[in-house]
């Protein structure tokens, strides 16, 4: 478990990189892809397990990170014991230390908004 958080670290550190290509072609494609990307999320379109399970209705709804919860987009990003777990490490990576309940409420928050049409 701690070896795929490292190297999801590692490429999120890589990921970071962008800032010195600038303009170019790769950093507006990249920054595109994460605009839909955070839609996505927001709008809750992404395929978490329930989502699929409605076309696959054996699928197990079960969170493979943590076999915890139910793998919903609130529980990938915010809940999940694993995803906290990642989130305090890509804090320490960037120096800062994240403050759990306040991150945790402005996703609550942005989903909220997300869903009266608001984002």
């Amino acid at each position: 478990m701690g070896e795929r958080i490292e190297r999801g670290l590692y490429r999120a550190s890589k990921i970071c990189m962008v800032e010195t290509v600038g303009n170019s072609l790769l950093g507006i494609i990249w920054i595109s892809a994460v605009k839909f990307f955070v839609w996505l999320v927001c709008h809750g379109r992404i395929l978490t397990k329930p989502y699929v399970s409605k076309w696959c209705p054996n699928i197990s709804t079960v969170c493979v990170l943590c076999n915890g919860g139910t793998e919903t987009v609130d529980h990938l990003f915010s809940e999940c014991s694993v995803v906290r777990e990642l989130w305090e490490r890509m804090g320490s990576l960037c120096h800062h230390r994240l403050n759990w309940p306040s991150l945790g409420e402005f996703w609550t928050a942005t989903r909220r908004m997300a869903s009266h049409g608001e984002c």
